[in-house]
């Protein structure tokens, strides 16, 4: 089962806990070696548990993506790792684990099922004790977590484990001529790390024509990249109309988009954060799309379902 962030926090001197309001979505949740990991409600959206794996593994060791984050799920991570030299993968059908255990920064693959459909998840291992693994997770509710351990088995004994990752120093071959990237989700707004990521993903070289940083938020015409605005935090709400927008002073950033709705300024629900207290906000995808004010106050309510008084 899960601990809380307060326990999860206490395994690693490498791992900050911010946490994750209900509905967040953009909010660092977590970091670990000073990658972050993303806040954002299970389900679709930008912010997948495999982003963060291949993200992770990039940064943290300039190794490649594990698995196409658009077409696969995360299971496929533990046979592409197998067939690859620059990671190590243990568990059955894989290398043997006995007197073995996750190192901090390798990656942990869950399998598992929700609702009759087959569903995977992966995390970044913070941690260990005597009976837990800890880690790093995107698309859940909590960014960190942990599972149970079992030492005289060297296996998981809580949850249902396909496999653990360990990245090896062998060196990633440079990249060979890539095609170009193009606006590929369309002319649009982007956050930088979705065009760092599609790089990664898609083996493709994005025409940018300033350097890049996650959080800016770059416009992509004609196949081209440009600075829009500098940001400290750039959201991504992928398959929506929003490719990519600054969070900065808006009080719906980090409002997903399940919870599109009406929002009183004083509201902490949900991932609102920051508006004026007599005002009523409307939140679609993560922007406002409308206000009115309150002459007589506005009291949240929950569920982005909110009235002026």
């Amino acid at each position: 089962m899960p601990t809380s962030s307060s326990q999860a926090a206490l395994s690693s001197p490498d791992l900050v806990v911010y946490g994750c309001p209900p509905g967040a979505v953009g909010l660092v949740g977590a970091t670990f070696r000073g990658i972050p990991a993303y806040c954002q409600p299970s389900g679709g959206g930008y912010y997948q548990c495999d982003e963060l794996g291949n993200r992770f593994m990039r940064d943290a060791y300039q190794h490649p993506a594990l698995d196409n984050v658009v077409t696969e799920l995360a299971d496929a991570m533990c046979p592409n790792a197998a067939a690859m030299p620059q990671y190590s993968v243990w568990g059955p059908g894989y290398r043997d684990t006995t007197g073995k255990a996750p190192l901090p920064g390798d990656l942990v693959v869950f399998s598992g099922e929700l609702n009759g459909l087959a569903i995977a998840h992966v995390a970044v291992v913070t941690g260990m004790d005597a009976d837990n693994v800890y880690y790093m997770q995107q698309n859940m509710n909590d960014p960190t977590g942990s599972t149970g351990w079992d030492a005289r088995k060297s296996w998981f004994s809580k949850s249902k484990v396909l496999c653990w990752i360990h990245p090896e120093p062998v060196a990633s071959p440079p990249p060979s001529n890539p095609p170009d990237c193009g606006c590929f989700d369309g002319e649009g707004d982007y956050c930088g790390l979705a065009i760092v990521d599609h790089q990664s993903w898609f083996g493709c070289s994005a025409q940018v024509t300033s350097e890049l940083s996650y959080d800016n938020v770059y416009s992509c015409s004609n196949g081209v990249f440009s600075l829009k605005s500098t940001c400290s935090n750039c959201v991504s709400q992928r398959y929506t109309s929003a490719l990519g927008y600054c969070a900065d002073g808006n009080p719906c950033g980090h409002v997903f988009r399940y919870s599109n709705g009406a929002y009183c300024g004083s509201s902490t629900d949900n991932g609102f954060s920051g508006g004026d207290a007599n005002t009523l906000y409307t939140c679609t995808d993560g922007i406002v799309t409308a206000t009115a004010a309150c002459s007589r106050g506005c009291t949240p309510q929950k569920g982005g379902s909110d009235k002026c008084d």
